[in-house]
């Protein structure tokens, strides 16, 4: 009977992360597509849903190098979902995805040892941004070159670039950051149905509600969103080959922060910036620290 409430408890944790992971990223995937009326909220987000999907089931396997011991599930779900409720509590945004992978690490180090590709991982956290904020302001430098001479002409090609590149990050965030999720719940078909049902009805039901946050942080026109979605797509496909979990927000901050100062800060709302710098740093070491107590009481 207790190993049944366990099953019970561990499969409602995986449905709600889910949930939530799927509805509160959507915003920041299909937001340029909305913002610049390129289609409507229920298009996109049945966009979006189907990109979360194709790419869990192509290339969601690429996550599955992470697992935990029993009950090791339950605790990394229970503590994303409470890092979670701290940042919604405190209106600082807190990454599931991250919290999940410093969360294995606490577990792991109740053994004596952190995951093998940790330095690579936090590495790759911290200089990813820094890149992209570069990438994406040459990026558009040389969009805005081309283009100069007769934008009219090339604006339709950037709107459709921006439709489709959303797309194929929503692709990325299925492939990386549900990935994680499936691998970590028991990477079996049952669970991947599972998890592409949640992630649907988190876009659908969710989704609508955090779509209006987007403004929040920046808002701007098809060719910055070009230079924008490429840069995130990029980072996060990059992430999910080599097996790095990376959170959807650091990607996109990166890339904001070039384009807002190729042009010259004028749309990007720097305080929304800097709680998503703080809720990231108090994300990973809060998730580390409760992982590592939680687990060592248990056991």
């Amino acid at each position: 009977m207790m190993l049944i409430y366990y099953y019970v408890i561990t499969y409602s944790l995986v449905a709600i992360s889910t949930f939530l992971v799927s509805a509160n990223n959507l915003s920041l995937i299909v937001g340029p597509v909305v913002g610049s009326r390129l289609a409507k909220p229920q298009a996109a987000i049945l966009m979006a849903a189907a990109g979360y999907i194709l790419g869990l089931v192509i290339q969601g396997r690429s996550m599955n190098v992470y697992h935990v011991p029993q009950p090791g599930p339950a605790v990394l779900f229970a503590v994303s979902l409470v890092v979670f409720t701290i940042g919604e509590g405190s209106r600082i945004p807190m990454s599931i995805t991250n919290s999940l992978y410093m969360s294995i690490n606490g577990i792991r180090l109740v053994n004596g040892g952190l995951l093998g590709n940790f330095y690579t991982v936090v590495g790759y956290w911290f200089i990813t941004p820094v890149i992209l904020a570069v990438f994406s302001y040459l990026v558009y430098l040389v969009i805005r070159y081309y283009s100069a001479a007769n934008p009219i002409r090339y604006i339709a090609w950037f709107k459709l670039l921006v439709i489709i590149l959303s797309f194929m990050v929503a692709y990325s965030f299925g492939a990386n950051n549900l990935g994680l999720v499936w691998a970590l719940s028991g990477p079996s078909l049952g669970n991947l149905l599972l998890i592409s049902a949640v992630s649907v009805l988190g876009a659908i039901v969710g989704g609508r509600r955090t779509l209006g946050a987007y403004g929040r942080m920046y808002g701007f026109g098809p060719m910055t969103g070009t230079a924008a979605q490429l840069s995130v797509f990029i980072a996060m496909e990059v992430a999910t080959v080599f097996s790095i979990p990376m959170t959807l927000t650091l990607s996109v901050t990166g890339s904001l922060l070039g384009l807002a100062f190729a042009h010259r800060f004028r749309f990007i709302n720097v305080n929304y910036v800097y709680l998503v710098l703080m809720g990231y740093f108090a994300s990973l070491l809060l998730s580390l620290s409760l992982a590592f107590i939680i687990f060592k009481i248990i056991v």
